[in-house]
């Protein structure tokens, strides 16, 4: 009777330590499974997918995942990367439209004034080529006639209008060349008072 008490208390004690261990493992595994619930909560917050699509997505085994310590430590480097960087410019994509349409406008707006130099250029040398031309008709006119009035106030001689210093009638000088009779073909600048008589 008494190894049987004995038993009993053994049988008791076992029973009670068997149940505490039980209730300890069954705690366990209700934080084990609010542990689950919070990563599957976080997993569809972040990437808004279930952890076996999560899983599937990554294509590696569990066994050879590294362990959370690592994976944590890796997400909080990045995460300071993230903090780092600063805040993010929400008007950045309207700020790039606003400059994408000023920079079209200003190349509008150089495309345009390339165009006006263009067709100014073309409308100078046009000026110019029919500038050259009139002038040279007035010239050959003018030259005749000068000759004309000079051997006629003269009673002979000869005198003629010379363009000098440069080939583009535009730009070139006037010299007066002049031969009164007996006196040798000059300038008009260079005939002294006394060989003008």
């Amino acid at each position: 009777m008494r190894d049987a008490g004995h038993a009993e208390r053994e049988a008791e004690r076992l029973a009670s330590e068997a149940r505490e261990a039980r209730a300890r493992a069954e705690a366990r595994a209700d934080a084990a499974r609010e542990t689950i619930a919070y990563a599957a909560e976080r997993i569809m917050e972040a990437q808004e997918v279930t952890p076996a699509q999560l899983l599937d997505a990554l294509g590696v085994p569990v066994a050879d995942m590294p362990p959370v310590a690592t994976v944590e430590a890796e997400v909080n480097a990045l995460k300071r990367q993230r903090d780092a960087l600063g805040a993010v410019n929400l008007r950045a994509e309207e700020d790039a439209k606003g400059v994408q349409v000023e920079h079209d406008a200003l190349v509008s707006e150089k495309a345009d004034l390339l165009a006006a130099i263009a067709a100014l250029r073309t409308g100078i040398a046009s000026l110019n080529k029919e500038g050259r031309e009139r002038l040279l008709t007035a010239f050959e006119q003018v030259n005749d006639s000068f000759g004309l009035l000079f051997t006629h106030l003269f009673g002979g001689g000869e005198a003629k209008l010379v363009l000098v210093e440069s080939d583009d009638p535009l730009e070139a000088g006037l010299e007066i060349m002049c031969q009164p009779p007996g006196k040798k073909l000059s300038t008009l600048s260079l005939l002294s008072g006394a060989n003008r008589r």
